[in-house]
């Protein structure tokens, strides 16, 4: 299922200083929609690890006071995100795994165990980071097998009253440290502990507030300032990873502090991230709200290879899903079948079970599907041609709209997720707007214009017949892919044109009757502009036989990711 579209919070400053400022983010939460938080935070995040697909980390940031710990944590006997992560991780875990899991905190920038802490101020064990397969943990803590949720939330909570906390101006318990709890999912059977598995990085981050504001001095200066530089670092790796863009870069400041270190599996790279920007509606905190949500906002662009997985998995199962509902087609030995839609629809072609690529050819205004005769037995077992009524005005204006709802109905009848569309001059531009329309059902776009393409005897023919054939020629339906109306300069047309994805277009270079391969006639500088802006593949169509033809559509029908650019002029 779909979730929510993005959501708006619009920080005022009563003082009318520059403070405040309207954001935009994934969900915003308001107070006393814990569970539904819960529930939206933690979910992908469990199914992630349990899965073994991924490390995630849930981070809570932002001021002292302004519900970190209680989002982590929840209310007195009531559930937070780590009870409900903890919970659904037992619950659908593979049956076997093993969940092991560590507490502690990082404070003055060293790392103590919450689950065995010292028993003088300033002793304890010495912790050290670890590499295990996929993820980082603390050599040193007690990395504790947990039988049950109910046995790992009560020493979870017993670690906590251990958490490192002191009074300032923001809170009289402010949290003095970082507190994160790292729980491991071993797959059944797996080499013991650390060896194997995922890593959920649950995090309660320390107060983000300015020195000045909290009023802290002494010891809690200290303890100010290394909360303030870990938390700078923190924003400099997600400073890195936004720049970064999913490419890779030279450098991620992980290493320049401790916690990044600790959870750089769970931040860039293949990993599920969920940054918790909590605020406080007080009119004295307007620059720390802005503040915390000027750093989610910078946050929310980072992009991690496992979204695109997560896009590429869902995409996989909605092809399954339309290939499940798919009915059978019958091709008489006429060659045709009439399809039961709505208006029925006439289909010339063969469709024959298989893996091959599918193409929908789609004939030009005034013509019929007679028009693909010969090259439809050179496109392979599942090919159709429907046979239909183009509007004229709707061609002329690039919509035809009626044309691609028929075909959209097509291949859901037919089960196909993303058919090639191969379309002659007006039925180009009904592949056109399939792909405005249905951005996710093409798989490639092969756009042939035909009109333009005549031998000396046709040409002069037409010529003939009308003068301004050649005027008529340039600006053809192909113009609708500029701005979908004939009447605008030509010069201000390929500023509109649409980048349509993967497309391969197929241009006769002629000027008359007679080759253009410099592209000096203007209907083809005006076409090179057009195949820039799509980004497109460009395929010299002139007096092309119908096996070359076919050939290239099938190029085109089977080509991986996008279609490149070939210049040509």
């Amino acid at each position: 299922p779909r979730g929510p579209p993005p959501q708006r919070i619009v920080l005022t400053d009563p003082r009318n200083r520059r403070g405040g400022g309207e954001f935009v983010f994934d969900r915003v939460f308001h107070p006393g929609t814990q569970q539904e938080f819960c529930e939206s935070a933690a979910q992908r995040c469990v199914e992630s690890v349990v899965g073994m697909r991924s490390n995630a980390t849930i981070l809570a940031y932002g001021q002292t006071g302004s519900g970190k710990t209680f989002t982590m944590e929840g209310p007195a006997g009531g559930e937070g995100v780590l009870q409900y992560a903890v919970r659904r991780i037992f619950s659908n875990r593979a049956q076997g795994a093993k969940v092991l899991f560590q507490y502690v905190q990082l404070y003055n920038n060293d790392f103590l165990d919450l689950l065995d802490p010292p028993s003088e101020v300033g002793g304890g064990k010495r912790l050290s980071l670890a590499d295990a397969a996929n993820f980082h943990y603390l050599a040193g803590a007690l990395l504790v097998p947990a039988q049950s949720p109910e046995e790992m939330l009560q020493l979870v909570a017993k670690g906590a009253m251990f958490r490192a906390t002191g009074a300032t101006n923001m809170n009289d318990a402010s949290s003095r440290s970082h507190a994160i709890l790292i729980i491991v999912v071993e797959p059944p059977g797996g080499g013991g502990p650390v060896k194997a598995g995922s890593a959920m990085y649950l995090v309660d981050l320390a107060g983000s507030e300015r020195v000045k504001r909290s009023g802290v001095q002494g010891a809690r200066f200290e303890e100010a300032t290394m909360i303030n530089g870990s938390l700078s670092t923190l924003g400099r790796v997600v400073l890195s990873l936004v720049e970064r863009d999913g490419r890779p870069s030279s450098h991620i400041p992980y290493m320049d502090n401790s916690l990044t270190m600790l959870l750089k599996s769970g931040l860039g790279g293949n990993s599920v991230t969920v940054l918790v920007a909590c605020i406080t509606g007080a009119d004295d905190s307007v620059d720390e709200s802005t503040n915390t949500l000027r750093f989610a906002a910078q946050a929310s662009h980072v992009k991690n290879a496992v979204a695109k997985k997560d896009k590429a998995d869902q995409a996989a199962a909605e092809a399954a899903k339309i290939t499940l509902q798919a009915k059978e087609l019958s091709i008489g030995p006429e060659g045709w079948a009439e399809v039961p839609l709505d208006p029925p629809l006439k289909v010339w072609g063969s469709w024959a079970a298989g893996d091959g690529p599918v193409i929908i050819c789609i004939h030009d205004k005034g013509k019929s599907a007679s028009q693909f005769e010969k090259l439809l037995p050179l496109l392979g077992p599942r090919v159709l041609a429907p046979e239909w009524n183009i509007e004229s005005e709707d061609c002329k204006k690039g919509t035809c709209f009626k044309n691609a709802e028929l075909l959209l109905k097509l291949v859901d009848y037919l089960g196909v997720a993303k058919p090639t569309l191969f379309g002659i001059d007006a039925g180009a531009v009904i592949a056109g707007q399939f792909k405005r329309s249905y951005k996710t059902r093409v798989g490639s776009l092969v756009l042939l214009n035909m009109r333009l393409d005549h031998n000396e005897k046709s040409y002069k023919a037409a010529n003939k017949k009308d003068p301004s054939i050649a005027t008529a020629f340039m600006t053809g339906p192909f113009i609708s892919y500029y701005i979908g109306d004939f009447s605008a300069p030509a010069e201000t047309q390929h500023k509109m044109c649409k980048n349509l994805g993967k497309t391969t277009l197929m241009w006769p270079l002629c000027k008359g009757y007679l080759p253009d391969p410099q592209c000096t006639f203007s209907g083809n500088k005006i076409m090179m502009k057009m195949k820039d802006a799509m980004k497109a593949t460009l395929v010299d169509s002139w007096q092309m036989d119908p096996e070359d033809m076919a050939k290239a559509v099938l190029k085109a029908a089977t080509l991986p990711g996008g279609s490149s650019v070939k210049q040509l002029c």
